[in-house]
């Protein structure tokens, strides 16, 4: 059987769909707070799942892992997310059934949607090769990100955030 790859078409769908960005929040010692951060995220990405387009419960299961994507300096490309879920599941205290319940939502899942089922398993291949250095990060934190009960350093910079739960960025064009 032999294996196909994307075409340029269909990678730049892709790319189009789920970018790579470069925002502040994103660097090591950036000097915004959690909430600055959660500020920039909402205001730069689209299409993000909130209380404005689904039910409480579900956009506050969206706000946990949009928190996680900017307290570790993540976007929402495919490596983005595949290092979010990584740190999600290595680097808080979210168990993965607690993980899972984000994971099985419908709203999770139309994210993908744009994405035939050929790109979608082609992009999350691809970035296979960033779990091992995330999973190998957060064994290196000092203790671990509580996932649901982080209202307390909403007004804290991320610098220090980072700093204090031994958290380094991945930075995906490194």
């Amino acid at each position: 059987m032999e294996v196909q790859q994307m075409s340029e078409k269909q990678r730049a769908r892709a790319r189009a769909l789920h970018p790579r960005r470069n925002l502040r929040y994103m660097e090591q010692d950036c000097d915004m707070t959690l909430a600055e951060g959660l500020k920039e995220y909402y205001t730069q990405i689209d299409n993000l799942i909130t209380e404005d387009n689904t039910s409480p419960e579900v956009a506050k299961l969206f706000h946990y892992h949009d928190t996680v994507h900017v307290l570790f300096g993540c976007d929402t490309s495919i490596g983005g997310e595949t290092l979010a879920d990584t740190w999600s599941i290595a680097g808080t205290d979210v168990t993965l059934r607690g993980y899972m319940e984000y994971l099985k939502l419908d709203e999770v899942k139309e994210l993908l949607n744009g994405l035939s089922t050929w790109e979608a398993f082609w992009l999350m291949a691809r970035s296979l090769p960033l779990m091992p250095k995330a999973w190998w990060r957060a064994r290196k934190m000092s203790k671990k990100w509580p996932f649901r009960d982080n209202e307390q350093y909403a007004n804290v910079p991320l610098s220090h955030l980072r700093r204090e739960f031994n958290i380094n960025v991945i930075h995906l064009d490194k």
